[in-house]
């Protein structure tokens, strides 16, 4: 039995009220305020650096970011369009809030931030503001910490107190909240975070670019003392030493100060003899498949031939985006679509702007497929998402692309003539006993 989403939000007790952007308004200069908490100002502070793998550190290593990236950039770039089925195949529905979300974001930057942090944290969430009569008129991310219960059978979404933009409802009904997950293993209502369940891969990564960075600070160089009058040395000697030659790798120095008769030397590695770099290619390679990237999209001097990596091109629209944009279709079909459209409305990406740069390859695909009668001419315009003409949906064979359904009257007719030709030719038939 389908629900009616309409009553159910007429009759359901919400905590919080039903917002508007009006609403937010007063605190929209909340936006501009920000602290040394601020987690960008915590991520790039320099001093007591760790290797300590959460939420922030994370964005310090390369290939989180790139594969982020590429997934983000991956669903925001596709066109998202709202379609309603038709007699003849299909028609777009002008949707503005595909383009225009909320104040304060384009399409593309709201679809690639909630990819982006289904992808990074496992869950990207966006409250839908709505009309008296239920309709979406905004979407907005959200933010901020949450938890979720479940009151009389409906799931709600618990708001923390310290959201970015002050206002939305403390307590959200699940079927005002847009909800993209990632991997769910513990239960179906989050996904879980691949930063934390990675963490070990991660902080392989950050320790060896650690490593790597004193490699080029000190040279890799490994101070060596002997010689001496086999006097031992006390504390205030053996700091002084130390010192001496740290502010000599610091290039604060251009001397070493040791006691007499003591030699100093130094062996050498480089960060290839180290094993660093090979660590860190390793772990990014790890972290590509930690995201569902193919490796050679991330990974640095990979190695990968042309072939293989437009294969691997082709591998994350099957099997990375595909996925995802499937998730997020149905995500928006059941929570803003009305439900007396429900079944002949939905939402479709594009994606055919993944393969922009090979339009040429499309359209000999295309002629190919309509001189052969495998498509017609208006299945065509709806792979590239331009609307069809009228007798637009025959299809058509090589033979003087005659249509398809007319194909015996057209053997029919050539046999015909071909009988009147030889009529004319040899009215009286005399050849036809002839061996």
């Amino acid at each position: 039995m389908l629900i009616n989403y309409i009553e159910l939000y007429k009759q359901r007790k919400i905590l919080g009220k039903n917002l508007t952007f009006n609403d937010l308004a007063k605190s929209r200069s909340s936006l501009l305020n920000t602290t040394s908490s601020n987690w960008f100002h915590a991520l790039m502070q320099s001093e007591n650096e760790t290797t300590e793998i959460n939420n922030y550190t994370a964005l310090r290593i390369t290939a989180v970011t790139k594969c982020l990236t590429v997934i983000g950039d991956g669903i925001a770039q596709m066109s998202l369009k709202l379609f309603e089925k038709t007699d003849s195949g299909r028609k777009e529905i002008p949707y503005p809030l595909t383009k225009d979300p909320n104040p304060y974001q384009t399409g593309y930057d709201f679809r690639k931030y909630l990819a982006v942090m289904a992808a990074y944290k496992g869950n990207g969430l966006a409250y839908i503001f709505r009309n008296p009569d239920y309709s979406p008129k905004s979407l907005l991310p959200i933010t901020c910490e949450y938890t979720q219960k479940i009151v009389n059978g409906e799931l709600y979404y618990v708001l923390s107190s310290e959201d970015l933009i002050q206002g939305l409802p403390r307590e959200i009904h699940a079927l005002d909240v847009l909800h993209f997950k990632g991997l769910c293993v513990d239960n179906y209502f989050n996904g879980i975070s691949p930063i934390k369940a990675h963490a070990k891969a991660l902080q392989l990564n950050l320790r060896s670019y650690t490593a790597l960075d004193n490699t080029f600070k000190t040279g890799s160089k490994k101070f060596f003392l002997k010689g001496g009058d086999g006097k031992s040395w006390d504390t205030t000697q053996q700091k002084a030493v130390k010192d001496s030659i740290e502010r000599l790798l610091n290039n604060e120095s251009s001397t070493v100060a040791v006691p007499a008769g003591v030699d100093v030397e130094s062996v050498s590695l480089t960060p290839a003899e180290a094993g660093y770099l090979e660590a860190i290619q390793a772990s990014e390679h790890d972290i590509a498949l930690m995201f569902n990237v193919p490796p050679s999209m991330v990974v640095r001097n990979s190695g990968a031939i042309k072939a293989t990596v437009e294969q691997d091109a082709l591998n994350f629209q099957n099997q990375t985006l595909l996925p995802l944009a499937t998730q997020y279709e149905q995500e928006l079909e059941r929570k803003l679509i009305p439900e007396n459209k429900k079944g002949s409305q939905y939402f479709k990406h594009n994606f055919n702007s993944l393969m922009r740069a090979s339009a040429s390859e499309r359209m000999n695909f295309f002629t190919q497929g309509i001189n052969n009668g495998i498509i017609s001419p208006n299945e065509a315009r709806r792979y590239e998402d331009m609307e069809g003409f009228q007798g637009g949906d025959k299809r058509y064979i090589n033979a003087a692309n005659i249509p398809v359904d007319q194909i015996e009257e057209w053997i029919a007719a050539k046999i015909s003539n071909l009988n009147k030709t030889n009529m004319i030719n040899n009215p009286e038939g005399e050849n036809n006993n002839e061996q």
